[in-house]
């Protein structure tokens, strides 16, 4: 029996929109590297601050025997 389990990576940020902007290429970099796939992406300004907060969700789907 084949079942389909998925294995992730939930990440929260805060920061300037350009380190925001940096992390973001490194996580795809990261991604892609070891397979997964990028799920989720949020960002939102908080307030009128220059803070920015990103909710990324990675996902790896793999095919396991029970």
């Amino acid at each position: 029996m084949t079942t389909k389990k998925s294995n992730s990576i939930r990440l929260k940020i805060s920061g300037g929109i350009s380190d925001i902007q940096a992390l973001y290429r490194a996580v795809g970099n990261f991604a892609a590297l070891q397979n997964f796939e990028i799920t989720f992406i949020k960002t939102k300004q908080r307030f009128n601050t220059p803070l920015w907060d990103m909710n990324i969700e990675l996902t790896k789907i793999e095919d396991r025997t029970s």
